[in-house]
């Protein structure tokens, strides 16, 4: 019965963290628009408005009004001109990419065939867009980063291998079960008769061997203690 009790264990917090996976994937990008055009900043951000789960907070026609645009929204994506107004691009991207370090930047300029991605922000770039021309190709990244967002949160989906606790040796098979009866570090302690750090020690070993976390051993015991009561009653 613990065998089978494991293997629906196992299904059941794989199946959780399946959907609160997907319930991120249909999260927004959030991005900002910086443009010393208005007009042309207007244009590109209708275009980006137009992708699904893409959301356009603001334009910005110069580093002051984009820098407050970061800080006050931490965007994933921004879309930025070399050229704003009388300030440099290079003080912006590095801001940028400080303050958000998993963002990305698609440059959208019209001098975007002479420029060189510099080493700083080679990570987060991932197009260089010449705005003078059609844009298929800032669709076409738009559509790169909305896959890539996808890829992510389905690596983020765990399996687990629950049935590796049958492997552990018998004093932590002890630790586990007292763990499952709901019990605290201190019960576990002097029902074993082990010190506390010792079982703090084999909690911790317990989280490493199945690939969770503190909280998801907690859960686990919950789901464990529930199915063991239906199933012997």
């Amino acid at each position: 019965m613990r065998t089978y009790i494991l293997k629906m264990c196992n299904y059941l917090m794989e199946k959780q963290n399946t959907e609160t996976v997907k319930s991120k994937q249909v999260q927004t990008i959030n991005a900002i628009i910086v443009d010393d055009h208005d007009m042309v900043a207007k244009a590109i951000a209708m275009v980006v408005s137009e992708m699904a789960n893409i959301q356009v907070l603001g334009i910005a026609n110069d580093t002051k009004a984009a820098i407050d645009l970061i800080d006050k929204h931490a965007p994933k994506l921004m879309l930025l001109d070399l050229i704003i107004a009388d300030d440099n691009y290079e003080e912006l991207a590095n801001y940028f990419v400080k303050q958000c370090p998993r963002s990305k930047i698609i440059i959208v300029s019209g001098i975007a065939d002479n420029f060189t991605v510099p080493t700083y922000i080679r990570d987060h770039v991932i197009a260089v867009i010449d705005k003078s021309k059609p844009w298929n190709s800032l669709i076409s990244a738009l559509e790169r980063i909305k896959k890539e967002s996808d890829r992510t949160s389905e690596n983020e989906i765990n399996k687990y291998d629950l049935q590796a606790i049958e492997a552990f040796p018998e004093r932590i098979k002890k630790v586990f079960n007292e763990i499952c009866k709901g019990s605290n570090n201190k019960e576990i302690s002097r029902e074993l008769g082990l010190s506390k750090s010792t079982v703090e020690s084999y909690r911790k070993h317990i989280c490493i061997k199945l690939e969770i976390s503190g909280s998801q051993l907690v859960h686990l015991a919950t789901l464990y203690r529930t199915l063991y009561w239906f199933y012997s009653d």
